[in-house]
């Protein structure tokens, strides 16, 4: 089984290079984990914040895992996992612990940091919203417990985190202000459904 991982350069300290390893197949009963869950990776999204958070927290070995958000499909299930079964198409993503390489072919996920995948998105589709998904849920519901009927303002809306954060807020009934750096983001943000309140400000570092 081939996996990608990060390998620091001994000869050049600040520098790293990707290395594809050839992994023994992975069988769940030698894993010894039977909460676990063996998945099929269909779609890995890619983040430099993985490897400089493994830095900080100590966790970094000689070779860093590559890719800690997958969607994939379940091949096989421990014996005490109940809430999926082989067939079921999910995304995870990967414990900074971890030892598994999001960019593989198999990996094995505990079955409490998996979720089912909705039938409708596709695989790198939902791979590609789960780092800000994550980010903009924490930030709404469980820092700021925002209500309904609330006005939220999100600083630069059209970026990848504002653009999540202003729908979920108004999924959630809360009314949004955002600002932009640009004209074409304003027209970018003037296509969400239901529109923002009021205007679309720009940003006071857009120097324009």
């Amino acid at each position: 089984m081939k996996s990608l991982y990060l390998r620091k350069d001994m000869e050049a300290s600040d520098s790293r290079i990707a290395i594809m390893k050839e992994n023994p197949e992975i069988v769940l009963s030698e894993v010894g984990d039977e909460s676990s869950v063996l998945v099929k990776i269909k779609a890995c999204a890619l983040s430099t914040t993985d490897v400089q958070t493994i830095q900080e927290l100590n966790l970094a070995s000689s070779d860093i895992a590559i890719g800690r958000a997958i969607a994939g499909i379940v091949k096989d299930v421990g014996n005490c996992v109940t809430s999926f079964k082989p067939g079921d198409e999910v995304v995870a993503l990967l414990p900074l612990d971890s030892q598994f390489s999001g960019c593989a072919e198999l990996c094995t996920v505990n079955e409490f940091d998996l979720i089912m995948k909705p039938k409708r998105v596709e695989f790198d589709e939902a791979v590609a919203c789960l780092y800000e998904g994550v980010r903009a849920y924490t930030a709404l519901q469980i820092q700021a417990r925002m209500c309904a009927g609330e006005t939220l303002l999100v600083i630069d809306g059209a970026t990848p985190n504002g653009s999540t954060l202003i729908q979920l807020a108004q999924n959630w009934g809360a009314k949004v202000i955002a600002t932009v750096n640009s004209q074409e983001e304003k027209l970018f943000l003037e296509t969400f459904k239901p529109p923002l309140i009021d205007n679309v400000f720009r940003s006071f570092h857009c120097g324009c």
